[in-house]
C-alpha cells in the first residue's frame, strides 16, 4: 500500500507523545513493505528526508523551532490559511506519490487532509488522541464523563472559560482575562469547524475504547451516516535497558541516589493531575522519607515541590532511561486521557503503574494485576496505591512482570499493525468499489 500520514508535528519536532507514536507507526508500516509518506510543516529541517524507509515531506511554514518540544502559538495552525495551505501541500505530495489513503494523526491536519483526499478520491482516516474535538479546554471533562447537555457558547463564556482562567493563568489581569475570552471564542468556532469535517471522513481511529466512548457520550458524531469508528491501540518499541554503569551516570547527572524512585512523566498542568501528584508525594514522603520523587516534563507547577526532583525539558531518549530507574510510574490525570504513551512505555519497561479512572487508562492499568486504578482528584488514594506497591518488593515484581506481558500482548506491535493494515485495505477497497 502507498500510505500517507499527516500531522502538524513530526520528530525531531515533537511536543508530545502523538509524534513519537506516529514515528513508530510509520516505521512499522515501512518495515512491512508499505510505501509510507509523512507530510508535515517544516520548522527548520530538511524539506525532503528519509527515516528508516519512511519518506518525510516537510512543506514551507513561517515559524522555525529550535527545541524539539517547543510549540508555536495555536493560531499558526488553527486558521483557514493553514488549512488551505496544508491541503495544497498534502494534495501535491499525495498526487505525485499516487497515495491510496491518508491517515491524519492530529487535529490541525484534519481539514487539509480531508480536502486533499476529497480531490484525489482516496479515503481519509483520523486518529483521536485527546478531547480537542470535543472542546479545546474541556474543563467539564475534568469532573464528568461527558460534556453537559446544555454545553454551548454561553456556558463556555460564563463557566468553563472562568474555571480555565483561574486554573491556568498564574498572573491575572483585566487584559489577560479579556484576551482569554477572545481566545476561547476563537477556539469554540474552530472546534465546530473541525467537527464538521470529522463527521465526513471515512473512519475515526480512537487510540483506546475509552476515548471513543467519551466522544460518543459528548455527542461529537451527529450525522445520520456517521464515520466508521475503531479503537486501535498505539504501541511502543522495546525500551532500551541501560547498563548499571549508565544508570549510575544518569543518577549522578541529576543528583539522585540509588534507591526507590517514583516517576511522573508528562506536561505539568492541572489536567494532567500534577497538583494531585505533588500532594500525594508529600503524603508519601512523610511516611517513607527515603523514597525519591522524580517529575519529568515542562510547564508551570502550582504546588510547592520541596523534596521533589523536578527535571525540565529532558530529551526523549533520556526519559526512556528513567523507566529503568523507577520503582513505580504514576499517571494521575484528571482530564480524559486517551491512552497515555507514558503508560505504554512503562509497561514495555516492565514497571508497575498507578493511574486514574479516566478515558483509556483502565485498558492499560488492570487494577490489582499490573498496578492500581484510583479515582481522579484524590491525592490520598494515589498515595495509598503507590505506597502499597513500593512497600512490597514481591508485589512490585509480580506487577512489573504483568506489565511486560501486557505490553507484549495487548499492545504488541505486530498485532496492532495487522489491524491497521486490515483497516487500510478495507477502506481502500470500499473507495475503489471493491468488497474486502
Amino acid at each position: 500500500m502507498r500510505i500517507g500520514l499527516t500531522n502538524e508535528f513530526f520528530p525531531p519536532f515533537a511536543p508530545g507523545g502523538a509524534e513519537w507514536s506516529m514515528l513508530d507507526l510509520a516505521r512499522a508500516l515501512s518495515d512491512k513493505g508499505h510505501q509510507v509518506h509523512v507530510m508535515t510543516p517544516n520548522y527548520g529541517a530538511k524539506a525532503e528526508d528519509k527515516d528508516s524507509g519512511v519518506h518525510v515531506h516537510r512543506y514551507a511554514f513561517p515559524i522555525k523551532i529550535h527545541r524539539e518540544r517547543k510549540m508555536p502559538g495555536f493560531i499558526w495552525h488553527a486558521n483557514p490559511f493553514f488549512y488551505l495551505w496544508s491541503a495544497f501541500c498534502i494534495y501535491k505530495v499525495a498526487k505525485h506519490e499516487r497515495l491510496e489513503i491518508l491517515h491524519v494523526q492530529n487535529k490541525y491536519s484534519l481539514i487539509g487532509s480531508w480536502i486533499a483526499g476529497k480531490l484525489l478520491k482516496i479515503p481519509v482516516l483520523a486518529s483521536i488522541r485527546d478531547t480537542s474535538n470535543i472542546c479545546r479546554i474541556a474543563v467539564c471533562l475534568h469532573h464528568h464523563e461527558s460534556v453537559p447537555k446544555d454545553c454551548g457558547y454561553s456556558k463556555l463564556m460564563t463557566e468553563c472559560s472562568e474555571e480555565y482562567y483561574q486554573n491556568y493563568y498564574q498572573h491575572k489581569s483585566f487584559f489577560k482575562h479579556a484576551k482569554d475570552k477572545l481566545i476561547q471564542s476563537y477556539h469554540w468556532m474552530d472546534v465546530y469547524l473541525r467537527r464538521f469535517f470529522l463527521n465526513r471522513i471515512n473512519a475515526v481511529v480512537g487510540v483506546s475504547r475509552g476515548i471513543l466512548e467519551v466522544h460518543e457520550r459528548s455527542r461529537v458524531f451527529h450525522l445520520s451516516k456517521k464515520p466508521l469508528r475503531r479503537a486501535l491501540y498505539n504501541f511502543v518499541r522495546e525500551v532500551h535497558v541501560p547498563t548499571n554503569q549508565s544508570n549510575s551516570i544518569l543518577l549522578e547527572k541529576h543528583k539522585l541516589k540509588e534507591g526507590k524512585i517514583i516517576l511522573y512523566v508528562g506536561g505539568f498542568s492541572r489536567g494532567k493531575g500534577t497538583d494531585d501528584f505533588v500532594r500525594a508525594a508529600k503524603i508519601l514522603k512523610a511516611k517513607l522519607p527515603n523514597i525519591q520523587i522524580v517529575m519529568i516534563g515542562s510547564g508551570a507547577l502550582q504546588e510547592n515541590t520541596d523534596g521533589i526532583h523536578v527535571l525540565n525539558n529532558i530529551p526523549h531518549d533520556e526519559v526512556l532511561k528513567f523507566y529503568d530507574l523507577s520503582s513505580v510510574v504514576v499517571v494521575p490525570s484528571v482530564c480524559q486521557e486517551s491512552l497515555s504513551r507514558v503508560l505504554l512505555e512503562a509497561l514495555m519497561a516492565g514497571k508497575p503503574v498507578v493511574g486514574t479512572r479516566v478515558g483509556g487508562t483502565p485498558e492499560a492499568v488492570l487494577h490489582g494485576e499490573n498496578g492500581y486504578v484510583v479515582d481522579r482528584g484524590n491525592p490520598q488514594a494515589l498515595a495509598d496505591a503507590i505506597s502499597s506497591i513500593i512497600s512490597d518488593d514481591g508485589l512490585a515484581r509480580i506487577m512489573g512482570k504483568r506489565s511486560k506481558e501486557l505490553a507484549l500482548t495487548r499492545f504488541e506491535k505486530s498485532a496492532v499493525i495487522a489491524q491497521v493494515e486490515q483497516l487500510y485495505q478495507t477502506q481502500i477497497g470500499e473507495a475503489a468499489g471493491v468488497r474486502v
